[in-house]
């Protein structure tokens, strides 16, 4: 498993910013080759890693009615994709996390 997580995390080319009811706090989402590894932002530890049975991460979120655009007040599961190269806190956090890999 920790070889799996290293490689999603190296090798994603997809990246996602989550809003949970849970904590209300940012997660970024690495995904590669269906796995996926979420890293709370404020903590940056791993908070879970799994494998995706969907054919895409978008039916993942939207079986658990996860929708698209980050909710400021977290009345709602939310998320955003984010691009590495943008120039906000987290494509900063991304490129962080790939580098320290």
């Amino acid at each position: 498993m920790e070889e799996s997580i290293i490689t999603t995390i190296k090798n994603a080319d997809r990246y996602f910013a989550v809003r949970q009811f849970s904590d209300c706090k940012d997660k970024i989402v690495f995904y590669f080759n269906k796995w996926t590894v979420w890293v709370l932002i404020e903590e940056r530890r791993i908070i879970t890693a799994f494998y995706l049975r969907y054919e895409n991460i978008e039916e993942f979120f939207e079986e658990r009615n996860i929708q698209y655009g980050l909710s400021e007040n977290c009345e709602k599961e939310t998320y955003i994709e984010v691009k590495k190269n943008e120039n906000n806190k987290y494509a900063k956090f991304i490129r962080t996390v790939q580098d320290g890999c």
